[in-house]
């Protein structure tokens, strides 16, 4: 400290030799700071914490056969079919009569509005609250209205964090819905479509996506429900390279009038299809925005929306 005085020998003790060191001895071994003690003692604790980390990533994977968490054991896979064909599709209820030709679709946005009855149309709903592993937290409520309407399906977020088997990636999220749809009291025979719209949220190759999203359809095809794709045609060309579908689809066009999306029935659209629905943002009955379909004209609602 600036200003002290360094204190003189003691008196019968020999005085110290220019660095520091006792006549006759040894140097003093140098004990290290406690900074240095507590760096060691985190590094060691580090460690530890790596070894067992690894340690139970393996376990994860020997146990599940699947990508431990973190994806720590498999780099990802960016390979993937040139299109997203060859799904075969369950039996699906027949419509009797004539089929609507109008609906919504409704999901966590709309919690909590009140919704008027629209007779003879159909309303699709979605399970997620945006995100797959996000539920949407009034779908019981929205799904007892759905079955009020002449017709009823479903729609899932999708999403590719790009991290080990884009197949294993696209099963796992299908089982997930499975759950869902269960603990929900959706039963096979519903149609489940897959959103595919937020290119944020899918952060691999197109080839790898398209691995995730043909396995994903697959599985739940495979269980009993008619499946088909929701999206647009920049955003599925930007996910997935524009490729080509085999099962039916649902284009959004955005804010628009119904003209505009009768227009948009007449051409193909994403995946080389004329789409079956329309979706336009259109005005519910209480002056808010809310998502308008348009049965394309010739489309067979079997497997695109279940009778109810």
């Amino acid at each position: 400290m600036a200003g002290s005085r360094a204190a003189a020998p003691r008196s019968g003790s020999p005085a110290p030799r220019p660095g520091g060191r006792p006549p006759g001895g040894h140097p003093p071994a140098a004990r290290p700071s406690v900074g240095v003690l507590r760096r060691r003692r985190l590094g060691c604790a580090g460690s530890f914490l790596l070894s067992l980390f690894a340690f139970l990533a393996v376990g994860w994977a020997v146990v599940t056969g699947s990508t431990p968490p973190g994806g720590v054991l498999d780099p990802p896979i960016e390979s993937g079919p040139a299109d997203i064909t060859g799904i075969e599709q369950p039996d699906a209820a027949r419509w009797a009569g004539e089929q609507p030709d109008y609906g919504v679709d409704i999901s966590f946005p709309q919690c909590g509005r009140t919704l008027r009855d629209m007779g003879a149309g159909y309303a699709i709903v979605g399970l997620d609250g945006g995100m797959p592993d996000r539920p949407n937290p009034c779908f019981r409520t929205q799904w007892a209205f759905a079955e009020s309407q002449a017709g009823v399906a479903v729609y899932v977020n999708t999403a590719d964090n790009n991290r080990g088997d884009p197949v294993k990636v696209g099963r796992r999220a299908a089982r997930g819905d499975l759950a869902a749809l269960e603990e929900n009291g959706v039963g096979p025979g519903t149609p489940i479509w897959l959103d595919v719209e937020l290119p944020e949220v899918w952060r691999g190759s197109q080839a790898r996506h398209r691995a995730v999203i043909t396995e994903h359809l697959r599985v739940l095809a495979r269980n009993g429900y008619p499946v088909g794709v929701y999206s647009a045609p920049a955003l599925w060309e930007e996910i997935t390279g524009g490729a080509d579908l085999d099962v039916p689809t649902w284009v959004g066009i955005g804010r628009a009038s119904r003209e505009r999306a009768a227009a948009t029935c007449e051409d193909p659209s994403f995946g080389d299809r004329r789409p079956d629905i329309v979706q336009r943002i259109g005005t519910g009955s209480d002056g808010r925005p809310l998502d308008r379909n348009l049965t394309c004209p010739g489309a067979d609602l079997t497997g695109l929306v279940r009778p109810t």
